[in-house]
């Protein structure tokens, strides 16, 4: 348990929470002791910072496998719909994260250690300080009431944002598959313990007795079903490439068209009153920059970086910009994917949905002039 005394009116609350903690059986194990801020500081953090980063990872990967090829079904099984990375998080709380290490074959144990540092990233450290002082200083309190006074608009756009992701359907798609095999034999495809090397490609090792519950052996024809949605919820189709449809110099020119028109739209003209935010994109392959900024009514922009800080940055490649420009690509769902990195105020970036429709209508008409040779 943990235990905390904030008011001590009594002069007893400390022996009195150590004796409640006693009771429900806590000492035997241990008790605490934390600040109430403590507490709440580590719960918020562990919400907003560690499972965040957790979910990034395991989507990137995700993606980054489907993308390569591999079945659907096996990936989603492999990574952790198969329940072999929740029976691993539980032998880590139990056994701790290094000594769990002795359940997985000595070609996990090597794999994982010798790859691992390649995966100590300082710009992960230095984002989740971010959050935690977010946390510490009352900003998120103040940012959580103000959207919950306003009806939580923004929650409902990150949660409708997440059920539209390709993981998402997916996920639904293959437990469906599963369920609707009748008769088939329940099975769990297990690795054994560490001694039986006789398999040495063995990633990992679980005990047959502790094996997590059992899931449903998966139609063959199911692996064509769940390619093809695949297909289609990264709005990939056969054929469409962006950078075969225009090179770098005409990417360049239909930016520099397409921030001209929006200088003149009354529609983003609209949207910028009340407003002063700055959005800095820089797009790989080509290599570009360009931003964009609302101010009490004016919108402006140009290429290259802006001439102060802006409060957002976005990150991603032409092809993945002009998918997003073009309505090809949700603006959110390459976000959480992994396809387009953020930085900056969250609920500004979010706000800029309210013109997606408007940016995608002017960068449409630009590009189409550049491809037509008409710009």
């Amino acid at each position: 348990s943990f235990i905390g005394v904030a008011q001590d009116y009594s002069g007893q609350a400390k022996g009195i929470a150590l004796a409640l903690a006693k009771a429900i059986g806590s000492t035997r194990a241990g008790v605490v002791e934390v600040t109430f801020a403590q507490e709440a500081e580590l719960d918020l953090f562990t919400e907003q910072c560690f499972g965040p980063a957790f979910g990034h990872v395991l989507t990137t990967a995700v993606n980054l496998l489907l993308d390569e090829g591999y079945p659907p079904e096996a990936v989603l099984l492999e990574l952790y719909m198969s329940g072999e990375l929740s029976y691993t998080m539980g032998k880590i709380a139990e056994m701790g994260l290094i000594e769990q290490s002795v359940l997985h074959s000595r070609t996990s144990q090597y794999g994982s250690m010798s790859r691992g540092m390649r995966f100590i990233l300082p710009e992960m450290r230095t984002k989740m300080l971010e959050g935690l002082e977010e946390i510490r200083s009352g900003q998120f309190a103040q940012e959580w009431a103000a959207e919950q006074a306003a009806g939580c608009p923004t929650l409902e756009t990150l949660k409708q944002a997440a059920r539209s992701l390709p993981l998402h359907r997916l996920e639904q798609e293959l437990r469906q598959a599963l369920k609707s095999f009748p008769g088939s034999q329940q099975v769990y495809i297990h690795r054994e313990l560490e001694g039986s090397e006789a398999d040495s490609s063995t990633t990992g090792s679980i005990p047959k007795q502790s094996a997590p519950p059992a899931v449903t052996a998966v139609r063959p024809a199911e692996e064509g079903l769940l390619r093809r949605l695949w297909g289609r919820l990264r709005g990939r189709p056969p054929g469409s490439s962006f950078t075969a449809s225009l090179s770098a110099t005409q990417v360049e020119e239909a930016l520099r068209r397409f921030l001209a028109l929006a200088a003149g739209d009354p529609a983003l003209r609209d949207f910028s009153r009340g407003r002063d935010m700055t959005t800095h994109y820089v797009l790989h392959d080509p290599e570009l920059e360009f931003y964009m900024r609302f101010q009490d009514g004016r919108v402006a922009g140009d290429l290259g970086s802006p001439p102060s800080p802006a409060e957002i940055r976005l990150e991603t490649t032409a092809e993945v910009l002009d998918g997003m420009f073009t309505g090809r690509i949700n603006a959110m769902r390459a976000a959480m994917t992994g396809r387009l990195s953020f930085g900056g105020d969250t609920k500004l970036a979010i706000s800029l949905q309210q013109i997606q429709g408007d940016l995608s209508r002017l960068y449409t008409q630009a590009r189409e002039e550049v491809a037509a040779g008409q710009a």
